[in-house]
């Protein structure tokens, strides 16, 4: 098995820049699947969720092609004790989780209940997607656009939802005409 601190520091890495610029985060992604090969042999794909913001983002990255026959499920919030969210990672060799989920619960301070084997098969598709970033990007940049305004951080998501919903227009939808009406 490869370096469980290696690993660990991928996926910190990534849980952190999740809050970024979205230009950092497929590297990021690639130098985690590439820590999860050395790690796992059978590995296949990964997955990573943040429902934390008003759109949830999704990133996925299926380097490998196969049967997904055993997952492994990570919640985000060890990694940043911030956002909410998972890592779900799929490999076609059943067990191929065992060691890694044990070294994980012991290196991210997680009980046996919060790091997930085999519950979340199949996969939901298999091939790399940046679902939702485009979208929670656009939401933040109009509650820039309102904190220039003078708003404070909660009551500019306020005001947007709010906007939206007067409006009867999805939040995105809000959001790009807050950042069209700026220039």
């Amino acid at each position: 098995m490869g370096s469980t601190t290696e690993l660990t520091a991928a996926l910190h890495d990534l849980a952190l820049a999740t809050g970024q610029a979205p230009d950092h985060l497929p590297s990021l992604l690639d130098a985690l699947v590439d820590s999860l090969r050395g790690a796992v042999r059978s590995f296949l794909g990964l997955e990573l969720l943040l429902a934390g913001g008003a759109t949830p983002v999704r990133l996925t990255r299926w380097p490998a092609v196969g049967e997904a026959t055993t997952s492994l499920h990570v919640p985000v919030l060890a990694l940043t004790g911030g956002a909410g969210g998972a890592f779900t990672f799929w490999a076609s060799t059943p067990g191929a989780f065992v060691d890694l989920a044990a070294d994980l619960c012991h290196a991210l301070h997680l009980g046996p209940a919060e790091v997930v084997l085999d519950a979340h098969l199949p996969p939901p598709s298999q091939h790399d997607d940046l679902r939702g970033l485009v979208e929670a990007t656009q939401v933040d940049r109009a509650i820039g656009v309102l904190l220039a305004r003078g708003h404070t951080v909660a009551s500019a998501r306020a005001e947007l939802e709010a906007s939206a919903r007067r409006l009867g227009v999805s939040l995105v939808q809000r959001a790009v005409q807050v950042v069209a009406d700026v220039g």
